[in-house]
Formats: C-alpha cells, sequence, structure tokens
C-alpha cells in the first residue's frame, strides 16, 4: 500500500555573489532545514562568474536534495521569506542583477509544472553549468521529466562555456536521525 503523507523530494540550486557568498549560503541552507524539509545532500560549492549579466563579483552556487510535506507553491513562498531575511531586494531591473542570495526550485519530484509564479523543471537550467555541474554531483541520473535526459547528458549537451571553479568550502547540514 502507498504511503499517504510521503514526503517530496525538491533539488534547489542556491547562489550569492554579493557580502560573505559561503555565509549567505550557509545561512539559506539552514533556514531551508528548519522551515521546509530535510536537506539529505548539498553538492560543493562552485565559484563562477555571472551568467547573461556583467558583474566583478564571482558567484558561489551549489545544489541540494531535500524531503518536505509542502506543496510548491509551499517551498516557493518559504525560499522568497528565506531570500528576503538573508537581504535579497526585490529585482530593480527586468535583465539578471547580483544579489545576496538567490534560491530556484529545479526539480519538485519528477513534477511539470506551470503557474504565473513558477516554471518546474526550472524554465533555463539545461542551459546553465552553474546549475548542472552541482546537479550532477548529487544526482547524475536524475531524468528530467520536461527533456527526458539525466543530468549528465545534460551536462554534456550543454553550450555554457563558463569555467566552474570547485571551491575547498564545506557547508554544514543539520544531522538527524
Amino acid at each position: 500500500m502507498e504511503e499517504l503523507n510521503k514526503d517530496s523530494t525538491v533539488f534547489l540550486s542556491i547562489g550569492s555573489n554579493l557580502g560573505n557568498r559561503f555565509l549567505n549560503i550557509q545561512n539559506a541552507i539552514e533556514q531551508i532545514e528548519e522551515t521546509i524539509g530535510k536537506v539529505t545532500i548539498c553538492s560543493s560549492i562552485y565559484e563562477n562568474p555571472p551568467l547573461d549579466f556583467e558583474a566583478e563579483e564571482l558567484f558561489y552556487n551549489c545544489c541540494l536534495e531535500l524531503q518536505t510535506s509542502l506543496t510548491i507553491e509551499e517551498v516557493l513562498f518559504k525560499t522568497q521569506q528565506i531570500e528576503n531575511k538573508i537581504g535579497r531586494k526585490n529585482k530593480t531591473a527586468l535583465a539578471y542583477e547580483s544579489r545576496l542570495i538567490d534560491i530556484d526550485i529545479l526539480y519538485f519530484e519528477k513534477i511539470i509544472y506551470t503557474s504565473d509564479k513558477i516554471i518546474i523543471p526550472h524554465l533555463k537550467l539545461s542551459e546553465r553549468k552553474f546549475v548542472l555541474v552541482p546537479m550532477k554531483e548529487i544526482a547524475a541520473d536524475f531524468i528530467d521529466p520536461k527533456l527526458n535526459l539525466s543530468i549528465t547528458e545534460l551536462v554534456e549537451k550543454c553550450i555554457d562555456n563558463s569555467v566552474l571553479v570547485k571551491t575547498t568550502k564545506s557547508l554544514k547540514l543539520k544531522i538527524t536521525q
């Protein structure tokens, strides 16, 4: 018999290129664990240049997998609350810009979901090496439900030529039994 209140597996991407980038990401993960669900695995942090806009500051990016009992819209609301709490300002332009923190929902189970607030799988993830490389580290065989390709295959097909550097910084996760 199938479990009725089964937690959902969600993949998030977290990035920062302003302030203490490492601390911004660590704070976001701690708040995700407090308000959204249990983080089961987190990738390394990668440093990379901004994509689709100019900025002097390089980004730190990572991906994580978590288990949650929340809905897609609830996870979106909570991630936006976390961004605001850390100090992210509302967008001032139509283009991309530097930010203290950015949390994107990449996948929610294998659901394809579109609303006026969010599109899942994330619309541009297959074009972004800074998402695909850390995602491959934690879920290489995960199949994108829209493109029907594994994360490994998406990395191989990605035309983004950005250079990513794996950092030696280690994020701390809450260990609960």
